[in-house]
């Protein structure tokens, strides 16, 4: 299987849950496909009201999330006034706290499904130029690096068997970690064990004899949106599995 690979470095990020009750926002503990597939699709100049052409994209990307660094959980509280609901009822106003990931660093792994309308190669490219502007979760929070793995400008897809071991022993020499996060000298200490998130169909990977996987439970990601008139957006949602892995394996 053939891989594109996209480091996710920003001082702050955020990848919506879902929200329950009230104005807080909260974020998931990782990049979302949602969110991952919002980069792409914007690098790509995808209109977000181009339901259609959303839907293509999105619904041949796979990804595989490594924590590279957790990051802190942080929160801001904020306040609107004179709001505008759904519902088109005005006044009245908002309270409450978005949260977010600070020093965060992650490495997604994409995958494309047969018949995709992009190739990686294309993919890539894209997110080295992007058409609209990227960043991580929220336009408040831009990313520190390139989201693609690349050398001398040029996209590296790599082939492997085994992502979760491929992506391991990328991270573990660090002459390769630095040439996937340029700069990012908080690499150079020692990493911790790797944690993963992914699909259900992914975890076909870590049935190997030699490793070993924890996975204490599933997240519910939002999958990807369509957009309403108005533009508004609903979700789909997916359960993404949270798998630990031994970092000798």
């Amino acid at each position: 299987m053939h891989y594109l690979l996209m480091p996710i470095v920003a001082p702050m990020q955020s990848w919506g849950d879902m929200v329950v009750s009230g104005d807080d926002r909260p974020t998931l503990p990782f990049p979302t496909h949602s969110g991952l597939g919002g980069l792409i699709c914007a690098a790509l100049g995808i209109d977000r009201q181009d339901e259609e052409r959303l839907r293509q994209v999105h619904d041949h990307l796979r990804f595989i999330v490594l924590e590279v660094s957790e990051g802190r959980l942080q929160r801001d509280y904020y306040s609107v006034e004179n709001i505008v609901r759904a519902s088109g009822s005005g006044g009245g106003s908002i309270i409450g706290n978005k949260y977010y990931l600070a020093d965060a660093v992650f490495l997604a792994a994409v995958s494309l499904l047969p018949d995709p309308p992009f190739s990686l190669e294309e993919i890539g490219r894209a997110l080295l130029s992007p058409y609209y502007s990227l960043y991580a979760g929220r336009r408040a929070y831009p990313l520190s690096l390139p989201p693609v793995f690349h050398v001398n400008g040029i996209p590296q897809i790599l082939e492997w068997d085994n992502p979760f071991i491929g992506m391991m022993s990328l991270l573990q020499d660090e002459s390769k970690r630095q040439r996937v996060f340029p700069g990012h000298t908080a690499l150079s200490n020692t990493l911790p064990p790797p944690r993963f998130y992914c699909d259900a169909e992914d975890k076909v990977h870590i049935d190997g004899s030699n490793q070993v996987s924890d996975i204490p439970y599933s997240i519910q990601d939002r999958y990807h949106g369509w957009y309403r008139n108005w533009g508004y957006r609903s979700f789909e949602g997916r359960n993404v599995y949270r798998v630990h892995l031994n970092a000798e394996a």
